[in-house]
């Protein structure tokens, strides 16, 4: 009897097991967006509105072969709870393969987005600057559940 109840637990156990493995690959799977798209993630809404390239300002240049691109962004509280956003958590990544932070300038001081909660229902806009260089193909990346590797949604910048 404890033999059969043995086997039938280990059977449950197997399956529990991979139907979690095919729910994992299932959030894994990354969706590209592009400018004025908008991405929803876990009830909240994600869309970059505009994009702007700069060569800085008169204190705050970006050196040679090199632009500020400046990405504006929304975000939208979908769910009935408090949800927070970051600024740290989007990435550019560039033609080379490299995944790089927001730069740290002055340029867009009174607009960047920063970071904070939104209630049910709330939303913020602002921007995200980046030093690239100049006339690079670029991807936003969104890394809106921290505790993966790979980012979450994938935004388009051309």
């Amino acid at each position: 009897m404890l033999k059969k109840l043995g086997i039938v637990l280990m059977a449950l156990l197997l399956m529990t097991s991979l139907s979690g493995c095919s729910q994992t690959e299932e959030i894994n799977e990354v969706k590209e967006y592009g400018i004025g798209e908008t991405a929803i993630y876990d009830e909240v809404a994600y869309t970059v509105t505009h994009i702007e390239k700069s060569q800085g300002s008169e204190y705050d240049q970006p050196g040679e072969g090199k632009e500020y691109v400046i990405v504006s962004v929304k975000i939208e509280n979908q769910s009935d709870e408090t949800k927070d956003y970051n600024e740290l958590y989007f990435k550019i990544l560039n033609e080379e393969g490299q995944v790089d932070d927001v730069a740290i300038t002055l340029l867009d001081q009174d607009q960047n987005l920063g970071s904070g909660d939104l209630i049910a229902g709330g939303w913020k806009e602002g921007t995200l600057t980046y030093l690239v260089n100049q006339d690079e193909e670029l991807k936003l990346y969104l890394y809106a559940d921290i505790f993966l590797e790979e980012p979450t949604v994938i935004f388009s910048l051309t």
